[in-house]
Protein backbone atom coordinates (compact mmCIF):
# COMPACT_ATOMS: atom_id res chain seq x y z
CA UNK A 1 0.00 0.00 0.00
CA UNK A 2 2.73 2.78 0.76
CA UNK A 3 4.69 1.74 -2.21
CA UNK A 4 1.93 2.38 -4.14
CA UNK A 5 1.21 5.49 -2.81
CA UNK A 6 5.09 6.52 -2.94
CA UNK A 7 4.86 5.76 -6.45
CA UNK A 8 1.85 7.78 -7.26
CA UNK A 9 2.82 11.13 -5.11
CA UNK A 10 6.37 10.74 -7.03
CA UNK A 11 4.87 10.84 -10.28
CA UNK A 12 2.60 14.02 -9.20
CA UNK A 13 5.70 15.38 -8.00
CA UNK A 14 7.92 14.94 -10.67
CA UNK A 15 5.57 15.61 -13.39
CA UNK A 16 5.65 19.38 -13.45
CA UNK A 17 9.12 19.25 -13.48
CA UNK A 18 9.55 17.13 -16.85
CA UNK A 19 8.34 17.77 -19.98
CA UNK A 20 5.76 16.08 -22.72
CA UNK A 21 7.41 16.68 -26.07
CA UNK A 22 6.21 14.76 -29.17
CA UNK A 23 7.38 14.98 -32.30
CA UNK A 24 6.13 13.57 -35.78
CA UNK A 25 8.49 11.54 -37.68
CA UNK A 26 9.08 9.36 -40.44
CA UNK A 27 6.66 10.14 -42.83
CA UNK A 28 6.42 8.29 -45.85
CA UNK A 29 4.35 8.47 -49.42
CA UNK A 30 3.38 5.08 -50.91
CA UNK A 31 3.45 4.87 -53.80
CA UNK A 32 5.72 7.91 -53.61
CA UNK A 33 4.48 8.77 -57.30
CA UNK A 34 0.84 8.71 -57.16
CA UNK A 35 -1.24 8.30 -60.52
CA UNK A 36 -4.87 8.40 -61.26
CA UNK A 37 -6.23 4.82 -59.30
CA UNK A 38 -3.72 4.65 -56.93
CA UNK A 39 -4.96 4.08 -53.21
CA UNK A 40 -2.13 6.26 -51.03
CA UNK A 41 -0.91 5.55 -47.80
CA UNK A 42 0.78 7.74 -45.62
CA UNK A 43 2.63 6.83 -42.34
CA UNK A 44 3.93 8.69 -39.91
CA UNK A 45 5.27 7.97 -36.56
CA UNK A 46 4.23 9.88 -33.39
CA UNK A 47 7.36 9.65 -30.76
CA UNK A 48 8.00 10.73 -27.31
CA UNK A 49 11.40 13.38 -27.60
CA UNK A 50 10.57 14.42 -23.99
CA UNK A 51 10.91 14.01 -20.14
CA UNK A 52 7.93 12.96 -19.28
CA UNK A 53 5.52 9.74 -19.85
CA UNK A 54 2.48 10.60 -22.28
CA UNK A 55 -0.58 9.13 -20.55
CA UNK A 56 -3.29 7.18 -22.91
CA UNK A 57 -5.45 9.08 -24.50
CA UNK A 58 -3.36 12.32 -24.00
CA UNK A 59 -3.22 13.84 -27.60
CA UNK A 60 -4.88 12.96 -30.85
CA UNK A 61 -3.39 12.71 -34.56
CA UNK A 62 -5.19 13.69 -37.66
CA UNK A 63 -3.83 13.47 -41.43
CA UNK A 64 -6.03 15.66 -43.42
CA UNK A 65 -5.79 15.47 -47.20
CA UNK A 66 -6.76 18.82 -49.43
CA UNK A 67 -8.62 19.85 -45.93
CA UNK A 68 -10.80 16.51 -45.34
CA UNK A 69 -9.65 14.58 -42.72
CA UNK A 70 -9.03 11.05 -43.55
CA UNK A 71 -7.35 9.88 -40.52
CA UNK A 72 -8.42 10.55 -37.08
CA UNK A 73 -7.13 9.09 -33.73
CA UNK A 74 -8.42 10.56 -30.05
CA UNK A 75 -7.38 7.21 -28.08
CA UNK A 76 -3.89 7.03 -28.53
CA UNK A 77 -1.28 4.68 -26.49
CA UNK A 78 0.33 5.45 -23.48
CA UNK A 79 3.85 6.47 -24.37
CA UNK A 80 6.66 6.07 -23.14
CA UNK A 81 10.32 7.75 -23.06
CA UNK A 82 11.31 7.49 -26.85
CA UNK A 83 8.69 5.10 -27.62
CA UNK A 84 6.69 5.89 -30.77
CA UNK A 85 3.54 4.94 -32.26
CA UNK A 86 3.14 4.28 -36.25
CA UNK A 87 -0.08 5.32 -37.83
CA UNK A 88 -1.07 3.94 -40.92
CA UNK A 89 -3.47 1.58 -42.59
CA UNK A 90 -4.18 -1.83 -42.96
CA UNK A 91 -3.18 -3.98 -45.74
CA UNK A 92 -5.04 -3.42 -48.60
CA UNK A 93 -6.48 -0.11 -46.83
CA UNK A 94 -5.85 3.03 -48.35
CA UNK A 95 -6.38 6.92 -46.91
CA UNK A 96 -7.54 8.00 -50.03
CA UNK A 97 -8.00 7.20 -53.85
CA UNK A 98 -6.18 9.33 -56.37
CA UNK A 99 -8.80 10.45 -59.21
CA UNK A 100 -7.65 13.12 -61.25
CA UNK A 101 -4.10 14.26 -62.44
CA UNK A 102 -3.69 17.31 -60.49
CA UNK A 103 -2.13 18.70 -56.70
CA UNK A 104 -2.86 17.43 -53.10
CA UNK A 105 -2.04 18.77 -50.05
CA UNK A 106 -1.63 16.90 -46.87
CA UNK A 107 -1.06 17.81 -43.33
CA UNK A 108 -0.46 15.81 -40.35
CA UNK A 109 -0.97 17.46 -36.65
CA UNK A 110 -0.61 15.95 -32.84
CA UNK A 111 -2.61 17.91 -30.57
CA UNK A 112 -2.22 17.44 -26.80
CA UNK A 113 -5.93 17.80 -24.98
CA UNK A 114 -4.68 18.56 -21.78
CA UNK A 115 -0.76 18.89 -21.30
CA UNK A 116 1.16 21.69 -22.73
CA UNK A 117 3.63 20.28 -25.35
CA UNK A 118 7.21 21.50 -24.73
CA UNK A 119 7.76 22.43 -28.69
CA UNK A 120 4.83 22.46 -30.78
CA UNK A 121 6.79 23.28 -33.52
CA UNK A 122 7.27 19.63 -34.38
CA UNK A 123 3.80 18.91 -33.76
CA UNK A 124 2.79 19.57 -37.36
CA UNK A 125 3.46 18.66 -41.24
CA UNK A 126 2.42 19.49 -44.48
CA UNK A 127 3.58 18.65 -48.13
CA UNK A 128 1.63 18.05 -51.16
CA UNK A 129 2.33 15.83 -54.32
CA UNK A 130 1.00 16.02 -58.05
CA UNK A 131 -0.70 13.07 -59.12
CA UNK A 132 0.54 12.12 -62.63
Amino acid sequence: MFGSVFFILFNLCTWGQSKVDLAIENITLKPSLPKIGDGVIISYDVKNIGTAIVPPEAYTATLSINGKVVSFDDESPKLLLQQHVTYSKAAGSYHFLVESKKKYNWQISVRLKKIKDDNSKNNSYQGSFVAK
